[in-house]
């Protein structure tokens, strides 16, 4: 409240009390955040972007919370946040609030999820599958001298992908060891969300950048039960699952199904005819 004293032409003078009202008239709450992902950068950090949510005064920020148990990871004005201090080898889920300048918070987005990396994994042998979190493995077929080995997440690739192929969203992985693995083959697999499949999966591939192009890795299948792409290649560098030619399925449940009855087929014909072939000197 506050008083006023007016003079009117007469001179004459009123003193009067006039309320004012402070109170934010803003009573309407932001959008909620929409299109939000995760992309796992190492062993770690997190990084999530997400579309900016809408307010009839304007957007103040955002608030990042963990899944786990509702507590604000980050606090940022921006359209993304890296998240750090997470445990490797670990599924971490994230969601946004927006909040405007009078306090009104939005409905939570949708939950995302996305699985750090290990730290760096000692090879000692060859021929032995090697986890490196977040659904990437790799495995060599020669070890001539132990070493390191580690994946880290790339927001995006590190030259242009050719336009045959469209990339899926959150599938660049780079890849680095100190092994001496020369000569030999080096299996690679890749992990993929379902989600951001706009396709086939049997059409997904798995590229590699060899230094100077990229190309796709030999000896390929894709196992659409655990979202995985395979192939293999002669040297380590930037990954990208991408969808484009098709590729040799093995589906799950499916393909491995035809494959069985193929197998025993073949298994009764082959003993059929060792049954009830004569000798030639019969």
């Amino acid at each position: 409240m506050m008083r006023m004293t007016v003079t009117d032409i007469t001179g004459r003078t009123k003193t009067t009390t006039v309320t004012v009202n402070t109170n934010n008239q803003d009573a309407f709450a932001p959008t909620d955040p929409r299109s939000l992902s995760a992309i796992a950068l190492n062993d770690s950090q997190v990084y999530l972007s997400w579309a900016a949510s809408t307010d009839n005064i304007g957007v103040a920020g955002y608030k990042v919370y963990r899944a786990s148990d509702d507590s604000i990871a980050a606090t940022t004005t921006q359209l993304n946040a890296t998240i750090s201090g997470l445990t490797e080898s670990t599924s971490h889920g994230f969601y946004i609030k927006a909040y405007d300048i009078a306090g009104n918070y939005s409905p939570k987005s949708s939950t995302v999820t996305a699985m750090t990396y290990t730290k760096p994994v000692n090879v000692v042998q060859p021929n032995i599958k090697v986890p490196l979190g977040a659904n990437v493995s790799i495995t060599f077929e020669s070890v001539l001298a132990q070493g390191t080995t580690s994946a880290t997440g790339l927001l995006s690739a590190p030259t242009a992908i050719p336009s045959s192929y469209v990339p899926i969203h959150g599938t660049h992985v780079d890849i680095a060891t100190s092994v001496n693995f020369q000569p030999g083959w080096i299996t690679v697999e890749v992990g993929y969300d379902k989600a951001n499949v706009g396709g086939d999966e049997g059409d997904l591939r798995l590229l590699h950048w060899n230094g100077t192009a990229w190309e796709e890795a030999a000896g390929q299948f894709v196992d659409t039960q655990n979202s995985v792409v395979e192939g293999k290649v002669s040297s380590l560098s930037p990954f990208v699952i991408v969808q484009g030619s098709s590729a040799q399925r093995v589906a799950f449940g499916t393909n491995t199904d035809n494959l069985l009855v193929l197998a025993l087929l073949l298994c009764f014909a082959g003993t059929y005819l060792i049954a009830f072939r004569r000798p030639a000197w019969s």
